[in-house]
């Protein structure tokens, strides 16, 4: 079934507040990076900022999307209520969610695809350029096709994250710095938060939702902590 609003009852509301916070820090981090970039002139910061305004705007998609369900009576619903909607008159409803959930899965991805690209060093530009056209293709194509499939949208944000946690930690191998140590960590703390959400796939109603969660919100503000650090400097 489609989902949007994907956690326990018990956690609503604490799901909400972490939700936004998480959304907030991305923007905190797309505004640090965007003043780095003013300051050191370095393209690769106004590209990771560029990656985290998409990350803020997939939120505020699914914020959006989200909240109408739940005005509309629907919260649960965004499994049972909207696929009845396919035979039923209120086919707005459907047409909403399939709008909001390809808005939130193309945006993360091109996030993702964004973070994985700094996070390589091709040497041949053309080369690099093909290959940016072809996962941007694959991408609209994905967000276009698996609106009411969750657990595909997971799988492919996490090959993503792998790649990119992968990239970064033989950058921190090789540089040993700081800073380079706060990225993997926040990268492999996004990657443990997807595979968590895979799991929770088969079991909503379990804690790892909620773990999930925070372990984005840790991701995120080693992430800010390193941009702050950048701006600092």
């Amino acid at each position: 079934m489609p989902t949007l609003v994907f956690s326990p009852e018990w956690c609503h509301g604490f799901d909400t507040l972490l939700e936004s916070f998480s959304g907030i820090v991305a923007l905190l981090i797309a505004l640090a990076g965007y003043r780095a970039y003013k300051l050191a002139k370095d393209k690769k910061y106004f590209y990771f900022s560029a990656a985290f305004v998409f990350i803020t705007l997939s939120f505020i998609a699914r914020a959006f999307t989200t909240l109408y369900f739940v005005f509309r009576g629907l919260s649960d619903a965004p499994g049972a209520g909207i696929a009845q909607s396919l035979g039923h008159p209120i086919l707005g409803d459907f047409n909403i969610f399939v709008v909001g959930r390809f808005i939130y899965v193309l945006l993360t991805l091109f996030a993702y695809l964004i973070l994985l690209l700094l996070s390589m060093r091709p040497a041949d530009r053309k080369t690099d350029r093909r290959i940016i056209a072809l996962l941007s293709v694959f991408v609209v194509l994905f967000a276009a096709l698996s609106y009411a499939n969750s657990l595909a949208f997971y799988l492919v944000a996490l090959a993503f994250l792998i790649f990119i946690t992968a990239n970064f930690l033989n950058n921190c191998r090789s540089k040993r710095t700081t800073p380079s140590k706060l990225i993997f960590f926040a990268f492999a703390a996004m990657t443990f938060e997807c595979l968590l959400w895979l799991f929770a796939n088969y079991n909503p109603a379990s804690l790892l939702v909620v773990v999930a969660y925070l372990a984005r919100a840790v991701g995120y503000l080693l992430l800010l902590f390193t941009m702050l650090r950048v701006y600092r400097k």
